[in-house]
């Protein structure tokens, strides 16, 4: 009896381990899935991080170009306004010499206008002076 109980346990024991490999193959297939699937994964991420580097990258690029653009943009309006200014007090200057000359000129006009009028004075006053003398001389005959 005893050496049947020891073949049963034998044929159990098989059985039983029959039963753990199929199980063990069956794990070992799913864990070779997992750690595919977790393989897979890990590119993903690392493609994911490759990604956003270079999308910070970029970022920081445009940011650059953006501050260097605005800083020549404002360069560019300051020559502006600059070039505005300059222009703005040469006409001014121009503006006022024209003034100046302007003036000046009907002042000379004014003097030559008062200089005009004394001369026909002179000139009334000496045709008054000849024809007086002439009618003394008239009066004289």
């Amino acid at each position: 009896g005893g050496y049947e109980d020891a073949g049963s346990q034998a044929q159990s024991q098989q059985d039983s381990g029959d039963f753990f490999a199929g199980f063990r193959a069956a794990l070992g297939g799913r864990e070779e899935e997992l750690q595919a699937v977790l393989q897979q994964q890990q590119q993903e991420m690392e493609l994911a991080r490759s990604q956003a580097q270079e999308a910070q990258d970029l970022l920081q690029d445009v940011e650059a170009q953006k501050s260097k653009m605005e800083a020549e943009l404002k360069a560019a309006v300051e020559a502006v306004e600059a070039q505005k200014s300059k222009m703005e007090a040469e006409l001014k200057a121009a503006v006022e010499a024209v003034n100046l000359k302007l003036q000046s000129s009907l002042k000379s006009l004014d003097t030559e206008q008062v200089e005009k009028q004394q001369l026909q004075k002179k000139l009334q006053d000496a045709a008054e002076e000849v024809a007086r003398d002439l009618e003394k001389q008239t009066a004289a005959l």
